[in-house]
């Protein structure tokens, strides 16, 4: 049974240095998505292996684009929603969001009603998310043009974040992360430090992953597959249509076990496998 359950480690462990991770790249068409891909992969259009852009309405499929560097990372260019032809329910249903374990929404200059929709079904999903405001530079030119005497780049700057995060907050969307980027411009803004959260987003979500694969071999273990469940339940029950349902969970007299302990044994033992996504790109 010991051998059983070491070989079983050691076959996760192998699979956690082999699994990619699906990142979803989405938003409005015309927004940047395929730019920013190209930015956060160190390429410039026209690279070999690199996203094609300037395809207004064009890409109807996801376009996979593994990342140079950050390694066991694909980034998945979607089709661009809000378009006539691509309703957001059949975008949702088509694509198979679930599938995708995290999600980057951009969006050109502003939050917008489609942002709103996607928002919602990516909550539903209980999956995190990155809003990413690209073309910066568009508005910081246009600004600079009207008023040159008054124009403050971070001022407005700040602006875009707070009108973004405004536009999630009205959505339940508690401390989200907003970044204003211009592709063009990978060293200024806040790309950088997109670029610095994103890597540390990549590393937890590969821990939470190999985590959930581990057996049972030892109590420390146990212990942080626990907390990393715990983790994501909380995440989960904080969601606007979850409020109601986390008032029910209190603590049992006799086990003295709250619902999160319950809900963990449960994912621990039944729930399905981060290690195991859907065959990407079906619908």
């Amino acid at each position: 049974m010991a051998l059983d359950s070491l070989t079983e480690a050691i076959s996760n462990v192998q699979d956690f240095y082999s699994h990619t991770l699906s990142i979803a790249v989405t938003g409005e068409s015309g927004s940047g998505k395929s730019s920013l891909i190209n930015a956060i992969r160190g390429l410039h259009a026209g690279d070999e292996g690199a996203a094609e852009t300037g395809m207004l309405d064009v890409i109807r499929e996801l376009m996979a684009y593994p990342d140079p560097v950050l390694p066991g990372v694909t980034l998945w260019d979607l089709p661009g929603v809000g378009v006539s032809y691509f309703p957001l329910d059949i975008y949702c249903e088509r694509l198979n969001l679930s599938q995708f374990e995290f999600f980057i929404i951009v969006g050109s200059q502003r939050f917008r009603s489609d942002h709103a929709r996607l928002v919602r079904e990516i909550q539903r999903l209980g999956k995190r998310f990155y809003f990413v405001c690209s073309k910066a530079n568009v508005d910081l030119d246009a600004s600079r043009r009207q008023r040159p005497s008054s124009y403050n780049e971070e001022r407005i700057l700040q602006q875009m974040r707070e009108d973004c995060r405004r536009g999630l907050g009205a959505e339940g969307v508690g401390h989200p992360q907003v970044f204003v980027v211009s592709s063009w411009d990978p060293n200024h803004y806040d790309f950088p430090l997109l670029w610095q959260t994103l890597q540390m987003e990549v590393q937890s979500l590969k821990r939470h992953a190999f985590l959930r694969s581990l057996p049972a071999v030892a109590l420390p273990i146990v212990k942080q597959k626990k907390a990393a469940l715990k983790g994501q339940i909380s995440h989960v029950f904080s969601l606007p249509f979850l409020s109601q349902a986390s008032l029910s969970c209190a603590p049992s007299s006799s086990s003295g076990n709250t619902c999160s302990d319950t809900i963990a044994a449960s994912s621990w033992t039944t729930g399905p496998s981060l290690l195991s996504p859907g065959r990407l790109g079906s619908p």
